[in-house]
């Protein structure tokens, strides 16, 4: 039962990120449901940004939403540094946001082709 319980709270952080991200004007919105394929994440969020300040926009508002709303903060921090992608654990979640050109290029939805991919706001 706890584990069940857990992956539904696993979902609902990364809708909240997902909504978060959308709130900045992310775009591409998408969650991906990994946990099938990887044993230590539930959900990916991806999210695209149109520059390296909006890059950095959208990171600090999922940081916000997930701390407000659910008092976690992220485990690690990637990329903050970069000027393509920034990288978010949260342990069960990872939130990836790229800027476009990184996003086509490492091309993780191909990567993940087996996985569940969830549109962000669904279609």
């Amino acid at each position: 039962m706890k584990k069940q319980q857990q992956k539904a709270e696993s979902l609902v952080w990364a809708e909240c990120a997902a909504e978060a991200a959308l709130s900045k004007k992310a775009t591409d919105v998408l969650i991906i449901k990994v946990e099938p394929l990887l044993a230590i994440v539930d959900y990916f969020v991806m999210a695209t940004a149109d520059n390296l300040l909006h890059l950095k926009a959208v990171a600090e508002k999922v940081e916000e939403a997930l701390r407000e709303e659910y008092g976690i903060k992220p485990i690690g921090r990637e990329g903050v540094a970069s000027a393509s992608w920034i990288l978010l654990d949260y342990g069960d979640i990872v939130v990836h946001i790229f800027v476009s050109a990184a996003r086509d290029f490492y091309d993780l939805e191909a990567l993940f082709s087996d996985a569940e991919l969830i549109a962000y706001p669904a279609l």
